[in-house]
């Protein structure tokens, strides 16, 4: 195998790997924002701290 078909299937591998790795974490994130309560995230200015 040439070198230039070993850079290309180093650069396939790579992308197959961090399309699996973030499709798994936004499967991850999906499931743990299902819990959430929205009603409580409308208005996140009145939370009772100052900005400051």
């Amino acid at each position: 195998m040439t070198t230039f078909w070993t850079v290309i299937a180093v650069v396939v591998l790579i992308a197959i790997v961090a399309s699996l790795f973030f499709w798994y974490q936004n499967q991850r994130a999906k499931t743990s924002m299902r819990h959430v309560d929205r009603s409580k995230l409308k208005n996140l200015d009145d939370d009772g701290w100052d900005d400051w």
